[in-house]
This record gives structure tokens, C-alpha cells and sequence, in this order.
């Protein structure tokens, strides 16, 4: 996702919740998405990842390989890219037991888009075993503006959050 699309979805999240409650990160690597979802701290309402992805696989740079996937198996399912489980990311430091994750990816709860690989779960599947409440994920391609950076989701599909 571009800097300006970024800075969109902030200044949306800043009116709506608040300073305390937004965080502006810039995660290209696995290895600082896994840092920031640790370090996730308080009991925010709502955690929203606007990002490219997939039913299996969360696209933080293709170009250079940088996959957070869902196949439990540390590989994306459609090229086989190696990528970091959600199942090891760390638990984050905050309570997110009543945190709704929206998991704004395309087709992060569909099954059928790509040929599911590995433990066969989609993202928002693996997402919701997380220590969040509830997961929100689309069962369709997901629109982020590039202008805005506001993302339209045609269909959401709620899970109850649990623990891997």
C-alpha cells in the first residue's frame, strides 16, 4: 500500500477513534508485521489491516517476497513464496478479547479462490485463532482506493476470535 493511501486511512481513523487509538505503521517485512502485531498494547475496539492479499496469503511486498500466510505450512498457496504463519506471530501485549479485526484483503474468507494448501483455512480463518474477539473478512475482492485509501468491502463475513 502507497504512503498516501496510509496517511488516508489514518486521518480517517484519527476523526473516528481518536489519537490514543491509532498507530501509523509502515510493515513491509514480515518481520515488522510481526513486530507491530506484538506490540499491540491497550483493549482498542477495532483493528483494521487495509492491505493486497489473498484467501491464504497477506501481501505485505511481493516484489521482495513478504507474506504473512495461513497455510500453517509458512508458504504462500498459489506460488509457493515462502512466507511467516499467522500462527507464529507473537502475541500481542494488549487485550484483544472484545477488538473486532477487520481484515480488509481480497478474498480473505473465501475458500474457493485460490486452491487452499496446507491446513486448508483461509486468512481471516487463521486471523480469528488470534486472541482477538471477533474477525471480520471479505468472501470477495476488496477495493482500496488509491486516492483515498479508503477500502470497499463487498461482503463481510463475521468469526468468533480464538486462541491457536
Amino acid at each position: 500500500m502507497g504512503a498516501k493511501q496510509a496517511m488516508a486511512q489514518y486521518d480517517d481513523a484519527f476523526e473516528q477513534y481518536g489519537e490514543g487509538a491509532v498507530a501509523l505503521i509502515d510493515a513491509n517485512t514480515e518481520a515488522e508485521f510481526s513486530q507491530d502485531w506484538g506490540d499491540i498494547d491497550g483493549s482498542p475496539e477495532q483493528i483494521v489491516i487495509d492491505a493486497h492479499g489473498s484467501n491464504q496469503a497477506l501481501d505485505l511486498d511481493s516484489e521482495n517476497g513478504e507474506y504473512i500466510v495461513s497455510t500453517g505450512n509458512g508458504k504462500t498457496n498459489v506460488s509457493g513464496t515462502s512466507g511467516t504463519n499467522v500462527s507464529d506471530l507473537p502475541t500481542p501485549k494488549g487485550n484483544l478479547e472484545n477488538t473486532t479485526l477487520c481484515l480488509n484483503t481480497c478474498n480473505s474468507n473465501n475458500p474457493s479462490q485460490n486452491p487452499m494448501k496446507g491446513s486448508k483455512e483461509t486468512l481471516a480463518l487463521g486471523f480469528s485463532k488470534t486472541s482477538v474477539g471477533t474477525l471480520r473478512g471479505s468472501n470477495r475482492k476488496a477495493n482500496i482506493s488509491e486516492t483515498t485509501g479508503k477500502a470497499t468491502i463487498p461482503l463481510y463475513q463475521a468469526l468468533k476470535g480464538g486462541v491457536w
